[in-house]
This record gives structure tokens, sequence and C-alpha cells, in this order.
């Protein structure tokens, strides 16, 4: 995909397909069409379409790139407050925890639910008659027109652009660990937020279908230990290739598998940090102890000091002892 509005359009599509989809595989049943959308992995084509309205942002610091975020991001943040309560509910089959933190849970589920249907009824992607969902072409229509119409760059601008741009995001969330801007010692605000900033790298680098490729694996050095066979195969290693792409950039590939290391170990790490704060917080409503939570979760219980003190020792070992955001923003550089 040589035109970058083609990128848009892809995802676009996906994201159709998603719900024309999910329409099908329900008979159009409004109590049932929000689980298939989530099922059908609509949250990714959001987190695709915002990368790259994030990267218009700063490329092209456009009113179209603030209105796109702004639009997809509504979608995805719904997405993932029903997914939040959604697994939570489902990790329920194992943890058994007591029937009123069930209950609320399952509420929560059911607001989010509902949020999410209400977001893509008002955003125009679906009209709600008698509690039967029908597609509406409308609003995906509309955006693959502005965006058709939009000024792009030619591939070897847009290159060079994107050096840039990535350089600056490494240098961002680098400086944001030295000068301690994010607060590590918080688990939402900190570990979460640091998480989400380095993953964006990868989402910007697979959203750009086949403009972003992972360098030879003979010019990685320090980083030469991340190339093995596993991070190889891991999904998230994988970028898509695009054989009409004559300019494009390349990303360590070193670095690129070390980051999707430190991104899944802290993910692990967090996730279960994040689920005692909640159901703790849950259980204080209900007076039920947080003894008898721990017991509940088990192997999924993480205290906060073990999450704090975990992630600050990978993120030492990685961003200050191996380096990898400045050896990755060091290799762009060079392409510059």
């Amino acid at each position: 995909m040589n035109n970058p509005s083609a990128r848009f359009t892809r995802f676009l599509n996906d994201f159709q397909n998603v719900i024309i989809g999910s329409i099908l595989q329900t008979d159009g049943k409004a109590d049932l069409f929000i689980n298939h959308v989530h099922e059908n992995n609509g949250r990714t084509s959001m987190f695709q379409l915002q990368a790259l309205a994030r990267i218009r942002k700063k490329l092209h610091k456009d009113q179209l790139a603030l209105d796109l975020l702004e639009h997809f991001k509504m979608i995805e943040d719904a997405i993932g407050k029903y997914d939040y309560w959604k697994v939570y509910r489902e990790l329920n089959s194992k943890w058994a925890l007591p029937l009123e933190i069930l209950q609320h849970i399952e509420k929560e589920e059911e607001i989010s639910r509902q949020n999410l249907l209400d977001t893509l009824s008002t955003l125009g992607y679906i009209k709600i008659e008698s509690d039967r969902v029908i597609y509406n072409p409308d609003t995906i229509n509309n955006l693959r027109s502005k965006i058709t119409l939009a000024e792009q760059f030619d591939q070897k601008k847009e290159k060079m652009k994107l050096l840039k741009f990535f350089c600056k995001e490494l240098e961002k969330i680098q400086s944001a660990i030295v000068n301690n801007e994010l607060d590590l010692n918080q688990i939402e605000e900190g570990v979460h937020e640091f998480r989400r900033k380095a993953r964006w790298l990868g989402i910007y680098s697979s959203a750009l279908l086949g403009k972003v490729r992972l360098s030879s694996s003979d010019i990685d050095g320090t980083l030469s230990e991340f190339l093995t066979p596993e991070n190889e195969n891991v999904q998230f290693n994988q970028l898509p290739f695009n054989n009409e792409q004559i300019s494009p950039l390349y990303f360590l590939r070193g670095g690129f598998y070390a980051l999707s290391t430190i991104i899944n170990e802290i993910g692990t790490i967090k996730d279960k940090g994040l689920a005692t704060e909640e159901m703790v917080k849950l259980g204080s409503i209900y007076n039920i102890s947080k003894t008898e939570i721990k017991a509940c979760l088990g192997s999924d219980f993480s205290e906060h000091n073990e999450v704090v003190s975990r992630t600050k020792e990978l993120i030492e070992e990685f961003l200050i002892k191996k380096k990898i955001l400045i050896e990755i923003k060091d290799y762009f550089q060079s392409q510059l």
C-alpha cells in the first residue's frame, strides 16, 4: 500500500467486517452483538486506526487527525472498558469470588456493554430497531472519503518524517523514565502507562502496513541476545510486508524483540496487580477481607510492592543497562 490513506481504508474495512460479521453471527440481537464485536477483535482494528491517527497528528498537524483520533479513541476506550469487566467475570471461574463481588462485576460488565452499544450507535456505525442491530454504512463511507481527500506525503518524504517521529517518541519514553516523569510506584498511572507508551511503538510499526521492516539479524550488536527462534515466532514480532514499498524504514530487530519482551513481562505483572487492586477495592465495599480475596485469587494475587519492585527491575535492566530505547533510536537516526 503506497498511499497512506489506503492504510486507514484497510483497517476501516476490517472494522466494518467485524460489525457486519457480529450482526450475522447473532442475528442482530442487541444483547449478544457486543460480545461478538469483542470476540472478533474489534479492538485490534481500533488500535490500528488510532495509531494511524496519532501518527497523522504528528506528521500533518491537521484537524482531520485530531477528529480521527478522538473518534477512534472513543470506540477503543469503550471496547477496553467492556473487556476489563468481561475478563474479570470469566476469570471468576477459577477465582470463585464471593457472590456480592461477582454480581458487582456482572453489573459493571452490563453497563460497559450498553455503553459500547450506545457509542457505536451514536457514532453512526449501527442502528437499533426493536432490539435488533442494523449495520449503517454512512460513518465508514464518510471517513473513507475524508481520508482519501486529505493531504498525503510521497514515500520518501513520509519515510523521513516517520524516522523523526519514531526518534522523538523513543526520546520521550526514555526521558519519562530517567527524569521520573512517570510515577512507577503507581500501577495504573505509572506501570501501566509506561507499558502503553512502549506498546504504541509496536502498534505504529504494524499499522503502517509494510512501511516499517525489521533490520537484518547481523547488525544488532549488543541486542543480539534477543535474536532467538522463540522471539522470531512471537506474533507481536511479525510485521506486515509490502512489496510495493520502495522507501521503507528499518526497526532494529534486536530492539524490537527486546521491546516486545519487556512489554509482555510487564503486562503479566501489571494484570495481576490491577486485578488484585480491583478485587481488594470491591472487597472493601462488601466487607470482604483482603485475606479472603487473596485466597480466591491464588497465584493471580500480587501485592502492590511486588508489582512495583519487579517492574522497576525490568526497566532498570532493559532501559538503563541494556539501553534498548537508545539503541533503537540511534538505529533510526542513522537512516536520516
